[in-house]
């Protein structure tokens, strides 16, 4: 018996160990990304300032980017602009917002960590 919780606990912590890489290999991913877009968000300019003054205006929650589902269908709706450059946009935040929920799970594990080793 004692065997057999040996191996679960050895292979929970396996599993754990993956996630964990996999979190930080999808993070810099992200990271990368997120730079690749803002450079060519900033490319268009004028466009790019006012799809960020209009999203600020329909209450874009920006630290978390947690009402982003409420703000994107407002956002379509009410731009006027090319709409290539709306779709990049919407695409920026969303890659955004998946970033900040990763960093708070790499954050959870890595607190949990630490935790454990102080033990």
């Amino acid at each position: 018996m004692a065997d057999a919780l040996d191996v679960v606990a050895k292979s929970d912590k396996l599993l754990e160990d993956f996630s964990y890489k996999m979190l930080r290999k999808k993070h810099l991913k992200l990271s990368r990304e997120l730079i690749s877009l803002e450079k060519q968000m900033k490319d268009y300019g004028d466009d790019y300032r006012a799809l960020v003054e209009l999203a600020n205006s329909l209450g874009l929650e920006i630290q978390e980017l947690s009402n982003l589902d409420t703000v994107i269908p407002e956002l379509i709706s009410e731009w006027e602009g090319p709409r290539g450059t709306l779709h990049l946009f919407i695409t920026l935040l969303e890659k955004a917002r998946e970033k900040k929920q990763i960093e708070r799970q790499l954050e959870r594990y890595r607190l949990e960590q630490y935790r454990r080793s102080e033990l």
